[in-house]
């Protein structure tokens, strides 16, 4: 380890700086990439209804208010005035992911000063690994905000352990800007860390970081307050949520909720949480040397698994035994990200140090060319580990699927679909549509009377969630609808048109079909 705790080290070596430029497009290759997917479905055409204020003049999911609550959607607004959202995405993306890696190679460098393990660490978390029930994963297929947001939650890790509370601060506060549920653990760790340096005697500092952050993360607690003062939202800090609500978030969002884990969701989390603990306190009994060094930073890593596990307590009786809707709406439970991350760069130590150790030692009477040629094929070994198995997905014809480039995002008939409806149909129209498909408004650009997808906001909002599940409740079987049904329906929500699967004929006329879908207009 360095002979300083509080000097952060940055890699300067030209052959692992070409390895950090180049991981991102291994990880691509290996991942792949997509666009209009997930919670893109929402946050897509928010940047466009934020470019062209025309769009979607009757579409109920702007009433939902998550997108208020960080920057990250009106800073793609502002970029979209200028760019493709393809290409911002795109290269948004590859950016977060040579950040996400800088920032794994560097944790790892600054706890263990091994660049072998600092590789390996990022090689172990090329691949996304799950994290136990959320939903989520340690990294993204897509540019979203979790996605932005990553890099900036590990590298707080690096000053965190090093004990410089100025740049974490700094960090904290911009991951709290971007996407302020990422950032909880990491101000549950500022807090942590502040207040025991606070104690120890130089308060100075930490005030100063303290201070720091407030002053930083104030212009988001304005905006906050401004919209919630003009349209007051369900945020509270002490009343239950009501019942109708939970219910409608437990069937929609239920990763939040412990209770409808599974097995494998739970095993996540033990795993990760023993390999930590187990390698922390091998540590700890049987480190040789700079012991007062590897106690000082350990204690930190054990401060990691406190704030993680508090808050996966507060997120289970918090949520399941009295609910409050602020921790609701927090997710809590997703801060369990940290302790994945953190579990893998310490396994990769552990292999790399002690076992990797072993071995050379074992291969002490090789050449030392001989030595090279080994590192050498086991490094090529690892990548085709990590390729072979998404060759298929690289196969020419389907590389695009895989990998979806700007400009190039493979042509589907739902696709399709929504660039007629865009082209052919006015500004202001209101469209039925499967309720299962994804993304109908990315392409189209027209609105939903509603799908599933919509109702991911529905944790931010109970009058929302309501709105939303009523919804819901009168598409249900849409695709067995008949005229009657749709006649029902259109004037209540505004609709002049419906999208449906071709085997569902209906006696309105059709405008538009292809192989899956046709458009019919119900006037």
């Amino acid at each position: 380890m360095p002979s300083d705790i509080g000097d952060i080290k940055i890699e300067k070596n030209p052959w692992v700086i070409l390895f950090l430029l180049l991981i991102p497009i291994l990880g691509l290759l290996v991942n792949g990439y997509r666009y209009g997917v997930s919670d893109q479905a929402l946050y897509i055409p928010m940047s466009h209804r934020a470019v062209n204020p025309e769009l979607f003049p009757n579409d109920y999911l702007f009433d939902e208010p998550s997108g208020e609550y960080n920057f990250w959607i009106p800073a793609m607004s502002i970029l979209a005035r200028f760019f493709s959202l393809e290409w911002i995405f795109f290269v948004g993306y590859m950016l977060t992911r040579f950040g996400l890696f800088w920032a794994i190679y560097h944790l790892s460098l600054n706890l263990f000063d091994s660049r072998g393990a600092a590789v390996l660490a990022v090689l172990f978390l090329i691949m996304p690994k799950p994290v136990g029930g959320t939903a989520t994963a340690t990294q993204d297929t897509f540019f979203t905000l979790r996605s932005t947001v990553m890099p900036f939650a590990i590298a707080f890790l690096i000053p965190y352990f090093r004990g410089r509370l100025i740049p974490a601060a700094i960090i904290c506060s911009v991951a709290f800007l971007i996407h302020p549920i990422t950032a909880i653990p990491l101000v549950g760790l500022l807090a942590l860390r502040l207040l025991i340096d606070g104690f120890r005697g130089d308060w100075r500092t930490p005030a100063k970081a303290f201070g720091i952050f407030l002053i930083c993360v104030l212009p988001l607690f304005v905006r906050v307050f401004l919209i919630n003062h003009a349209n007051p939202s369900d945020l509270s800090l002490l009343s239950r949520s009501h019942p109708q609500w939970l219910e409608i978030i437990k069937r929609r969002d239920s990763y939040i909720f412990l209770s409808v884990w599974n097995r494998d969701a739970f095993q996540s989390v033990v795993v990760n949480l023993t390999i930590l603990l187990t390698i922390l306190l091998f540590r700890r009994w049987y480190s040789t040397s700079n012991d007062s060094l590897i106690r000082e930073t350990d204690r930190w890593a054990f401060g990691v698994i406190l704030v993680c596990l508090g808050l996966f307590i507060i997120g289970g009786v918090f949520v399941e035994w009295y609910p409050l809707p602020l921790v609701v709406q927090l997710q809590v439970l997703r801060s369990l990200y940290l302790l994945v991350n953190l579990s893998q760069i310490y396994l990769a130590w552990m292999l790399i140090d002690r076992i990797g150790g072993v071995l050379v030692k074992l291969a002490s009477f090789l050449t030392t060319r001989k030595i090279k040629q080994i590192a050498t094929g086991g490094l090529i070994a690892v990548t085709l580990v990590l390729i072979v198995p998404n060759l298929p997905k690289l196969r020419e014809g389907q590389a695009m699927s895989h990998v979806n480039l700007p400009g190039a995002l493979p042509r589907s008939d739902w696709i399709d679909v929504g660039l007629w409806c865009q082209a052919n149909t006015p500004i202001d129209a209101v469209f039925f549509v499967p309720i299962h498909v994804l993304g109908f408004r990315i392409h189209s650009r027209r609105s939903s009377v509603g799908n599933w997808k919509d109702g991911a906001p529905c944790v931010f909002s109970e009058h929302y969630a309501k709105k939303w599940w009523a919804r819901m409740e009168e598409l249900k079987g849409y695709d067995s609808f008949d005229e009657g049904r749709f006649n029902q329906l259109k004037e209540k929500y505004g609709a002049s048109f419906a999208v449906t699967r071709k085997g569902q004929q209906l006696r309105f006329p059709i405008l538009y079909k292809n192989n899956r879908f046709v458009v019919y207009a119900l006037n």
